[in-house]
């Protein structure tokens, strides 16, 4: 969880120049908006450093070490009364609960068991073979895509008809289920418009980059 930080001194000033950079970011004439990402992530930064910020990206956190070869890990016990519930289970994945939803499908949060780990899965609604196509077009050119702030794609697979893809389970929730400070605010849209940028230098474009789409783990990443 994350708690209310006091505002910097210099707060007002803070706030009038990120909006005026929030503003020129999603102006509609697109000669009033930014024209390189670059711009965007530098005003971002100034901002950070006039606000009295010592950095704006942080160290990598804690590599999460993996169990030994011969350990057995258990199924949460929130999984428990899915395993043997035919209805939650797609291939080694356990359904747990529902996270999402969307015009292409629902998400939810999943236990892979043979790996004894908790990941995302990304149902396909029923639909008819140009949908599964578009479908696993996107999530190739997803699995592309290696990057810290980028959920990484494990797999594109089905069960009977049901189309499906594995990824990253990000713990945290939301961008805007949490009351974050103007600092904590910088420092996590200038990651997001690094991965954008990322994304956009492998000519992949996102195309619904909203706050329901950004997701911060527990570690704050």
């Amino acid at each position: 969880p994350h708690g209310k930080v006091e505002p910097p001194s210099k707060k007002g000033a803070g706030n009038s120049r990120l909006d005026e950079i929030v503003l020129k970011a999603t102006a509609v004439d697109r000669g009033d908006r930014y024209q390189e990402i670059s711009e965007l992530v530098r005003d971002l930064q100034q901002v950070a450093v006039e606000s009295d910020i010592a950095t704006v990206v942080e160290n990598p956190g804690t590599e999460k070490t993996e169990p030994s070869s011969d350990s057995y890990i258990p199924p949460p016990e929130e999984v428990q009364p899915w395993l043997n519930d035919p209805e939650r289970k797609l291939n080694q994945y356990i359904l747990s609960a529902n996270i999402g939803s969307g015009g292409m499908g629902s998400v939810w949060k999943a236990w892979d068991t043979k790996l004894a780990r908790w990941v995302a899965v990304k149902i396909l609604t029923p639909g008819d073979d140009t949908g599964v196509r578009r479908f696993e077009r996107e999530a190739q050119l997803a699995a592309q895509l290696r990057h810290p702030n980028i959920a990484g794609i494990y797999e594109v697979n089905r069960s009977n008809e049901i189309h499906f893809l594995v990824m990253d389970y990000i713990d945290g929730g939301c961008i805007y289920e949490h009351p974050y400070s103007i600092q904590d605010l910088i420092r996590i849209y200038v990651k997001v418009c690094r991965a954008v940028q990322f994304a956009h230098k492998h000519k992949i474009i996102h195309r619904d980059i909203k706050p329901a789409n950004i997701l911060v783990g527990s570690d704050g990443e």
